[in-house]
């Protein structure tokens, strides 16, 4: 039967804040409304023509962007074919991602569409923040940094439409008893992968039990390869977010204005980044 390409759905959701993930840890979010806004927030960020050059890693069968997403049979039965797998590169070396739509439909859609769109293939995006229990990456560079100038297309826009939130997947969004229990049952484990405001996504490093307890969070995936060899290496700089008095990191602001190439290169050039990611060729059902 001739496969029926399906158009990935829009994204539609409240914008968050500083959401809090542990004991002193807290996900940083920021929204485009005003300075302090932006201070406090999490701004959606991808990448702009590179000069920054890595060696390729060769690993797996990798399809090309955009990847399409298509059905075999009506479009509204349960019989959709999606990518569940992306193969990433970085400067620490090539993990891979196993997507959850069932948890997170939303979250793992928005990861999926990143990679399709190319989020991850222009400039490398860099791990900004990294400390103890999370790393925190997806931040998107401003139109300006791209060189996207009014009037431009920007390939990237998708990426600024608002996500609907996903609910945990077993909780849910309830306040009654229950619903709490379930949720404080169910922390995110080690090497979760979540989808935070448009564009922006932790990783879990080290689990505890307060990460992934809230009414909206939900896991979009799971690094399935290169925890120890990736996300347990990765360079740490101080964490600004949680420990402001604690010397110079990464800030969300300077990842926005000039991305990796013209912020991170020049003002901390240890930073670990993404460099590529794709889906795999080979789909699963959802």
């Amino acid at each position: 039967m001739k496969a029926r390409t399906r158009v990935l759905p829009s994204f539609d959701a409240k914008k968050s804040g500083a959401v809090k993930i542990g004991a002193k840890q807290s996900v940083s979010v920021l929204v485009f409304v005003s300075l302090p806004a932006i201070i406090l927030g999490l701004i959606v960020s991808p990448p702009s023509s590179s000069s920054y050059a890595l060696p390729e890693f060769s690993f797996y069968h990798t399809s090309s962007n955009p990847i399409r997403v298509s059905s075999t049979s009506s479009e509204n039965d349960n019989n959709i074919v999606r990518p569940t797998r992306i193969l990433c590169n970085s400067t620490k070396g090539p993990f891979e991602i196993e997507l959850d739509f069932e948890k997170a439909p939303h979250g793992a859609e928005r990861i999926l569409l990143q990679v399709q769109l190319g989020f991850f293939n222009t400039e490398p995006v860099p791990f900004f923040r990294v400390n103890s229990a999370i790393t925190q990456f997806g931040m998107l560079p401003s139109r300006k940094h791209r060189g996207i100038a009014d009037g431009m297309t920007d390939p990237l826009a998708a990426l600024r439409e608002k996500k609907t939130q996903d609910v945990h997947p077993w909780g849910g969004e309830g306040s009654d008893e229950e619903s709490v229990r379930l949720r404080k049952e169910h922390p995110w484990e080690r090497g979760t992968i979540a989808s935070i405001g448009e564009t922006q996504m932790i990783v879990v490093r080290k689990a505890n039990r307060v990460m992934g307890t809230s009414r909206h969070d939900a896991p979009a995936g799971k690094i399935v390869k290169g925890m120890e060899s990736v996300f347990d290496k990765l360079y740490a700089y101080n964490d600004i977010i949680d420990n402001p008095k604690g010397g110079d990191g990464p800030d969300q602001l300077g990842v926005h204005a000039g991305g990796y190439n013209d912020y991170i290169l020049k003002k901390f050039p240890k930073t670990d980044a993404i460099t590529s990611c794709h889906a795999m060729t080979g789909t699963t059902n959802s």
